[in-house]
């Protein structure tokens, strides 16, 4: 049986004194070589012997063997890694393998997408502060996953109002709302020129924050496996070695969830490298929880992480959590084999983190908790859907030359006072600017209150998932 596969290979690749690769291309029928064969030990001595007596070349490459070992299958193409070297083999030994004809590639639909009814189009599809808005989201998302995230595209549909818009992610619907224009082509209302130019602005406004909202909750959506793909495809021209160990020992679909759980937490995984080397270790401990490593990959990036919610003087704001109220969640998690379970909490704990979110909010920071890495993850899962923009940092996630300051404490039985203390409402710093300010997610909206001033009637601005 093995004399028959070793006669089927058209060169025997070995390293050192016990490895053997068996390499088969038959031109008609393969897109690719293939390894027919990998044997080590007594087993590659015995191939050796065979191919010599059958006729089979038999060439030594140390680093070649290695590679096909670690990262190549017994019937499965030779790797991407190894196919620039297999394929000068082959041509020596006179097989050559041609690389298939270019096919014309095909435009990919943009993962954003804004479908506008006519009248709307027609009022803010051409103003600067829409485009400009469309741009820093872009902008953020570019940060966000690593690589230049493709354009956001425009477009008018009869079939919606024509003052609605919706906004899709990935061609499926992540939100829509409503801007009464029926007033604008009214003649006899007398708004001046600056009021219509105020009120262009505020819808535009109202659009692109409506845009940012959704982004910052569903980030994660637009990752999908073509854009995992591609990101280890330029990683790999860079850092071939830990890459491809990487790709041999998880699939794209652990890769994309696990690089998903970093985005949903507004961590950014263009440090791809750091993300690589943190799985490649981890998979040589065998299986692990999506959860643990990603805990390990953010004190990894803690820098990174912190310096997101830092002022100019790398002091890191936060709230902490009552010793009581974290010792119950705490036990409550860890006593519970299933994981975080809602049935176990009280609404008065998650009201709890009301005061002190609003208070750092109004005061222009960015409300950030920080608790004991065994509740990290388990809070921040908790609290996601009340509050999407709370950051939940850990202890060990802190580095130490960033100055923490604590600007309040979240305590059972305390949901009706201000708990954050910190700059006056007109400060500003880095993750904000006064009361009114933006942060670098994106323009506020404003007072929704003073578009019936203006005429203008905003809709149901939350997501309308489908």
């Amino acid at each position: 049986m093995l004399e028959s596969f070793i006669a089927g290979c058209d060169i025997i690749i070995t390293g050192g004194e016990d490895l053997a690769a068996g390499i088969r291309y038959d031109e008609a029928n393969m897109f690719l070589p293939i390894i027919l064969l990998l044997e080590k030990g007594i087993s590659a001595d015995s191939i050796k012997t065979a191919a010599a007596s059958s006729g089979v070349p038999v060439l030594a490459n140390d680093s070649l063997a290695g590679n096909l070992f670690k990262y190549g299958k017994t019937g499965n193409i030779v790797p991407e890694l190894c196919c620039t070297e297999v394929s000068a083999i082959l041509a020596r030994s006179g097989k050559t393998y041609a690389k298939p004809a270019a096919v014309k590639a095909v435009k990919p639909p943009r993962p954003i997408r804004i479908e506008m009814g006519a009248a709307l189009r027609d009022y803010i599809g051409g103003e600067q502060v829409f485009e400009e808005g469309l741009g820093e989201t872009r902008k953020t998302l570019s940060a966000l996953f690593g690589y230049r995230f493709p354009s956001i595209g425009i477009s008018v549909s009869s079939k919606i109002n024509e003052s609605e818009y919706r906004i899709l992610f990935r061609g499926l619907e992540a939100g829509r709302g409503r801007i009464d224009l029926g007033w604008y082509s009214t003649v006899d209302l007398g708004f001046s020129e600056i009021q219509l130019r105020a009120a262009v602005l505020y819808a535009a406004s109202v659009l692109v924050a409506h845009l940012n909202e959704l982004v910052e909750k569903r980030a994660p959506e637009l990752l999908g496996r073509d854009e995992v793909q591609a990101i280890l495809d330029a990683a790999e021209k860079k850092y071939p070695v830990v890459t491809g160990e990487v790709k041999s020992m998880f699939s794209l679909g652990s890769i994309r969830d696990i690089l998903r759980g970093l985005v949903s937490e507004q961590v950014s995984i263009r440090h791809i490298p750091v993300i690589l080397e943190i799985l490649a270790d981890w998979a040589g401990y065998g299986p692990a929880p999506n959860e643990l490593i990603i805990e390990q990959i953010r004190q990894s990036l803690k820098r990174q992480i912190c310096l997101d919610y830092t002022d100019d003087k790398q002091t890191l704001r936060v709230l902490t959590l009552e010793t009581k109220l974290e010792k119950n969640f705490s036990d409550k998690v860890m006593f519970n084999e299933g994981g975080l379970n809602g049935a176990l909490f009280a609404d008065e704990w998650l009201e709890a983190f009301s005061p002190g979110i609003e208070g750092m909010v109004e005061k222009g920071l960015k409300p950030v908790v920080l608790c004991s890495p065994v509740s990290r993850s388990w809070i921040k899962e908790f609290t996601r859907m009340k509050f999407p923009s709370l950051a939940v940092l850990s202890f060990v996630e802190i580095p130490p030359d960033i100055k923490v300051e604590a600007v309040g404490e979240v305590a059972l039985g305390r949901a009706g006072k201000k708990q954050a203390k910190g700059p006056e409402k007109n400060g500003s710093g880095k993750n904000g600017s006064g009361k009114n300010g933006s942060g670098k997610n994106g323009p506020g909206t404003g007072n929704p209150n003073k578009a019936k001033e203006k005429g203008l009637k905003t809709g149901d601005t939350q997501p309308n998932d489908r």
